[in-house]
C-alpha cells in the first residue's frame, strides 16, 4: 500500500523527519512559515503546495531532504515505499533460489 501525501499545517505540531532525531517534535516558529526541532536545531519549511516539507538547514551530517507527511509518519521524497522494497526482496530470494537450483542440476 502505497502512502498518499498529505497537506501540512504550520500550526500543527510534527514528530521530526530527521533521521538523526527522531525524538524531536517540530514546533511552529512565529512569525515564519517555518519549523522547528528543539532537539537537533533543524529548520523545515513546507513547499509551495504544502504537500511535504523540505529541510532548510544543512549540516554535515544531513543533506537538504524533503519529507511528506502520510497522516502518521514522514516518507522521505524519493525514497521507495514499502511495498515496492518488498517486492524488491521478494525477486532477489526467487532469483537466488532459481540459480542455486541450476547449479545443484548442472552438476
Amino acid at each position: 500500500m502505497v502512502a498518499t501525501p498529505r497537506k501540512v499545517d504550520i500550526n500543527q505540531t510534527y514528530p521530526c523527519p530527521n533521521p538523526l532525531c527522531r525524538c524531536g517534535t517540530l514546533q511552529p516558529i512565529t512569525l515564519t512559515q517555518a519549523w522547528g526541532c528543539f532537539h537537533c536545531q533543524q529548520i523545515f519549511a513546507p513547499t509551495s503546495d504544502s504537500l511535504a516539507i523540505e529541510s532548510l538547514t544543512r549540516s554535515s551530517q544531513t543533506a537538504r531532504c524533503s519529507w511528506y507527511w502520510q497522516g502518521r509518519y514522514w516518507v522521505k521524497v524519493g525514497s521507495p515505499s514499502s511495498v515496492s522494497s518488498a517486492v524488491g526482496k521478494l525477486l532477489f530470494i526467487v532469483a537466488a533460489v532459481v540459480v542455486i537450483a541450476l547449479l545443484i542440476v548442472l552438476r
